[in-house]
């Protein structure tokens, strides 16, 4: 019977081989032990569901749907990862493991990158693999949603990529995503440090811009900013999401231009001018508002699992 302590011990021996990639005699030199024991450590984590392996099983599926996806939407790349079809988890972290290798290949000194927020992106920052780069800035491109219930790890990214790309010029707005009315935020946006870093932010070149359903799962309806009459107002006029907090139809068109107006995030119109915009969907619900980001030209660098991209191709 395995003590709370082994349990624990395990956990962090497996994070430390598989997520840092330490060898396990590094392991064995930290923890003081002998390199056997790690390697029976890491035995156990298998065996008791802690390290859950899959066998990458790309193929012609995958390659095929690239092709496809590549034809259909004005995308400059794809990638389509190969995720077990049960297990939500694992299938979110072999998603994040690939997404967060694949999008690092577009960076460049003198980027500047603006990234949005969630669980989703937070899992890939996670996994961000460690790049020098020159005069690399980071930039928070929606205002902060969170509170005792709901977390967006907004801070969290910004903090995790800022040590992946070695910069300190790493910015978050330290305001809401959602004001009372458009009077706040513009008084808001006239303050001098918070419009210098508006500004900043509308200069980045590359993107990695954050989607959502239109229910009540979305980050805005769990926080409060919304309720459920603006989701049924949003879905009468056709709202199949969100991207970066504003609500689109099917031809990527705003929903809702009031709470548009009250939003604190890089503006849609925007979006199409950028040099790259990054997405990463590793769910079935965020695919109708992705077919519409992708034919409305707001996201041209895709990264999607195996499932989701079946289900993109259906539409």
């Amino acid at each position: 019977m395995k003590t709370d302590l082994n349990m624990e011990l395990m956990k962090n021996i497996a994070d430390l081989y598989y997520n840092s990639n330490l060898t396990q005699s590094e392991i064995a030199h930290r923890y003081n032990i002998s390199r056997p024991k790690v390697s029976r450590l890491l035995a156990d984590a298998r065996e008791n569901g802690i390290v859950k392996i899959f066998i990458d099983g790309r193929n012609e599926i995958s390659r095929f749907q690239e092709e496809q996806l590549l034809k259909r939407f004005p995308l400059k790349a794809v990638k389509v990862i190969s995720v077990p079809h049960d297990d939500d988890q694992l299938a979110l972290q072999i998603t994040a493991q690939e997404t967060a290798r694949f999008f690092s290949g577009f960076f460049r000194p003198h980027d500047r990158i603006g990234i949005s927020w969630g669980y989703t992106l937070y899992t890939m920052a996670r996994y961000f693999p460690e790049l020098s780069l020159d005069d690399i800035s980071l930039y928070q491109i929606i205002g902060h949603i969170d509170n005792t219930s709901t977390r967006n790890h907004a801070s969290e990214i910004i903090d995790l990529m800022g040590q992946r790309l070695h910069t300190q010029n790493a910015f978050i707005f330290p305001c809401p995503a959602v004001f009372d009315s458009p009077l706040i935020l513009e008084m808001l946006l006239h303050d001098s440090k918070v419009k210098k870093l508006y500004e900043s932010m509308l200069q980045c070149n590359k993107l990695i811009v954050s989607l959502a359903p239109s229910d009540t799962s979305c980050c805005l309806y769990r926080s409060g900013y919304i309720n459920y009459s603006d989701l049924d107002l949003m879905n009468q006029c056709g709202s199949v999401g969100s991207i970066c907090c504003h609500f689109i139809d099917q031809k990527g068109k705003l929903c809702d231009e009031g709470l548009d107006q009250r939003t604190l995030a890089i503006p849609l119109d925007v979006l199409r001018e950028k040099e790259y915009l990054f997405a990463y969907v590793t769910s079935s619900e965020k695919v109708p508002v992705l077919y519409s980001a992708l034919k409305a030209g707001y996201v041209n660098v895709l990264s999607i699992d195996s499932i989701s991209a079946r289900l993109l191709l259906e539409l």
